[in-house]
């Protein structure tokens, strides 16, 4: 599936998403490192942790993902991944992303704490060195609040909708 992604996109810079299972197995780890050395540069491949490992898992499995180049990063912080229980993780990833369209649909939550959600992880990735991407960015609105917090990494509907590689190639 990355053979197909990369061939068809210009851009080489691609993610995956895996579950903590995924994650934690060694021959996964493994094989990433191995695809990675044989096919991409170094941070070329951002692996995105849907669900939290083990913290052990962890920190014995990122020393061979970051070893071989490839980010790590937690998806989903603010909403599905609460600092409590991923700040001793930190460390041990690149980049977090905060989903502000899963923040929309809670209903208890104002617009003023997803703002503050939003400056409360970004100011943590800052602390840490770490990349933050906005991820969700529905508007303009979205866009200068980006702007206003000093966010330069988004993603959403307001640039484009997901699409097929194959959609790629046909606009050329």
């Amino acid at each position: 599936m990355l053979d197909c992604a990369i061939k068809e996109l210009n851009n080489h810079h691609v993610s995956i998403n895996l579950t903590a299972r995924q994650f934690a197995n060694p021959a996964f780890q493994v094989a990433i490192s191995r695809y990675v050395h044989a096919h991409l540069l170094p941070r070329e491949l951002t692996v995105e942790l849907v669900a939290t490992p083990a913290l052990s898992d962890l920190r014995q499995l990122s020393v061979g993902y970051r070893a071989a180049g490839v980010l790590l990063a937690f998806d989903d912080v603010g909403s599905d991944n609460l600092f409590q229980q991923i700040k001793w993780m930190l460390p041990y990833v690149n980049t977090v992303k905060f989903a502000l369209q899963n923040m929309r649909p809670l209903g208890t939550a104002t617009t003023d704490t997803i703002v503050a959600t939003l400056k409360f992880w970004f100011d943590k990735a800052e602390e840490q060195q770490m990349l933050f991407t906005f991820e969700g960015i529905e508007s303009a609105a979205d866009v200068q609040l980006a702007n206003h917090l000093g966010i330069t990494r988004g993603q959403g509907y307001y640039f484009s909708k997901p699409q097929l590689p194959v959609t790629f190639m046909q606009q050329r």
